[in-house]
C-alpha cells in the first residue's frame, strides 16, 4: 500500500492533519474538510466540520434531542468520552433523518484548557458511514489545539455572554 500524502491545516486555534489533496474551507468561526469539493457542497457529506466558541451552544441545542428545532434523530452511541490528544471531550453518534437521505453523525464537544470550546461534527450518508467515518474521526481526534489562540478565543467568547 502506497503512503499517502498529508497536509496540515491550521485555523481557529486547531491544527488538523488531512490526506492530500483534501479540500478545506475556512471561515471566521470554523472550517470544513472533506475528500472532494462535492463532499463539502453536499448536504450530507462525507465531511468534518469544526467550530469554536459561541456557536457551540447553538449547535448543541440544535443537535441534542428535544432542544431547538432538531430533525428526528436516533442515538446509536454515547454519550461517552473521547480523547483529543491531551484534552478530553464528549461525543454522541446518531442517525438523522434527512430529506436527502439518512445521515449518520458523530458530534463531539471539547473544552480546551477550561477556556475555549470546540465542536467537531463528522457526517456521512448512512450508506457510506462504515467506509468514511473511521478516517474522519481519526482526523478529528488527532487535533492539536494552540493554547494562545484558544485562550484569546475563549476570552472573546466570554465577553459575548454565552
Amino acid at each position: 500500500m502506497a503512503a499517502r500524502d498529508e497536509q496540515q491545516i491550521t485555523a481557529i486555534g486547531v491544527t488538523l492533519t488531512v490526506a492530500s489533496p483534501w479540500v478545506v474551507q475556512e471561515s471566521f468561526t470554523g472550517l470544513v474538510a472533506g475528500p472532494s469539493e462535492e463532499a463539502l457542497e453536499s448536504p450530507v457529506g462525507p465531511r468534518l466540520l469544526v467550530d469554536r466558541g459561541s456557536r457551540v451552544r447553538q449547535a448543541v441545542s440544535e443537535y441534542v434531542p428535544g432542544l431547538g428545532s432538531a430533525p428526528p434523530i436516533q442515538v446509536v452511541a454515547g454519550p461517552d468520552t473521547v480523547s483529543f490528544g491531551s484534552e478530553e471531550g464528549v461525543f454522541v453518534q446518531y442517525l438523522e433523518e434527512d430529506g436527502d437521505g439518512d445521515v449518520m453523525k458523530w458530534f463531539a464537544v471539547v473544552n480546551v484548557d477550561g477556556i475555549s470550546v470546540y465542536q467537531f461534527i463528522v457526517e456521512a450518508p448512512e450508506s457510506e458511514w462504515d467506509a468514511e467515518s473511521p478516517g474522519l474521526i481519526a482526523i478529528a481526534t488527532s487535533a492539536i489545539f494552540e493554547a494562545s489562540t484558544a485562550a484569546s478565543a475563549g476570552q472573546d467568547d466570554a465577553s459575548e455572554g454565552d
